[in-house]
């Protein structure tokens, strides 16, 4: 027993000194700076965490990418924050494989992996865990993305406005448009990556990108799918707010179906696009009720409005005269005089 918990011990001050020495570096050897270790951070086998560090990292070259190119091409901006780019995107494509160093817990907490037996989850029939996992492979292979290898790195930045913004996909289009023009320059910039054809091949694919901006449906994320309450956010009385929740909800609602993703999933969309839509109709009533309410009220006070002479008094009722009960209280100031 003492020789078993010596070896832990020394095993486990290994296994931290290790960790606490090792650089980490991307594929093509450049270091990883200790800020950017927090998207390598995920506890081993937490694919949720993974996917999540994935997104916001994807989000961050996204960013940077669309920062780049509001300087000019070669310029000494547009190069620094070209570099800062290309080492988040390799950082990126180790989040989903890197695993940290192995923990104590790791190896003598045995009974943790276990816990799942206990658990006792009814929600999902067998049926919709393999419609789940058909739609992660799907996924994986980007096939709900629609993308091939025409559509290049440099061009998807265009396709990720959010489920039901049209706004954002009518300026995408725009801002699209008047890049591709630029095409022989950002293929100039980035034909070092080998998945690059022709250049004119490239700008045609560059245009033909900027044309599907508008009809292009992304992949679901957690909230779409979860986040039901959300959907049902907006005041009761704000139509707009509720319009826009509906259009999305239906957009999502198309997409799960059309996608293959779990009965019980569209299911619960759907259930909740219907609540939406309710709100939207009681909404719509409250808002035309007021409007009814206010045109009344001002058809009443166009009653009290008075054209008096100079010197006389206009009464709330909206007559005229000269004594306290026109010229006293509730005398309107703004058509004569008052006491």
């Amino acid at each position: 027993m003492r020789f078993n918990l010596f070896t832990k011990n020394i095993l486990v001050a290994l296994a931290a000194a290790l960790a606490a020495s090792e650089t980490i570096k991307t594929p093509s050897g450049k270091v990883v700076p200790k800020e950017l270790m927090e998207y390598l951070n995920c506890p081993i086998g937490n694919e949720s965490c993974k996917q999540n560090k994935f997104a916001e990292c994807k989000n961050e070259v996204n960013r940077l990418r669309e920062e780049k190119y509001k300087y000019e091409i070669d310029s000494k901006k547009f190069n620094k924050i070209d570099k800062e780019e290309s080492l988040y995107s390799e950082i990126c494509e180790m989040v989903n494989s890197y695993n940290k160093p192995l923990q104590e817990s790791d190896v003598y907490d045995i009974k943790d992996y276990f816990a799942c037996e206990k658990e006792e989850n009814k929600r999902f029939s067998k049926e919709d865990c393999t419609e789940l996992s058909r739609a992660c492979d799907k996924i994986s292979r980007n096939e709900t993305l629609r993308r091939d290898e025409r559509i290049h790195s440099t061009m998807t930045i265009w396709l990720e406005c959010p489920i039901g913004d049209e706004e954002c996909r009518k300026e995408s289009t725009k801002k699209c448009k008047e890049s591709a023009k630029n095409c022989k320059k950002i293929y100039k910039k980035n034909e070092r990556y080998v998945d690059i054809p022709s250049e004119s091949e490239y700008c045609e694919n560059y245009r033909a990108v900027c044309d599907m901006v508008m009809d292009y449906k992304p992949a679901l994320s957690y909230d779409n799918l979860f986040n039901l309450d959300g959907y049902l956010s907006c005041k009761k009385t704000d139509v707009k707010c509720i319009t826009k929740k509906e259009e999305i909800c239906k957009e999502v609602l198309d997409i799960c179906k059309s996608d293959n993703y779990p009965k019980t999933f569209c299911n619960d969309i759907k259930t909740t696009c219907d609540k939406v839509k309710s709100m939207k109709k009681n909404a719509t009533k409250t808002t035309s009720t007021t409007k009814t309410k206010t045109t009344k009220t001002k058809t009443t006070k166009s009653k009290t409005t008075c054209a008096c002479a100079k010197g006389y008094c206009c009464s709330k009722w909206g007559y005229c005269g000269k004594d306290s009960a026109y010229c006293g209280k509730g005398c309107q100031s703004k058509f004569g005089i008052c006491n």
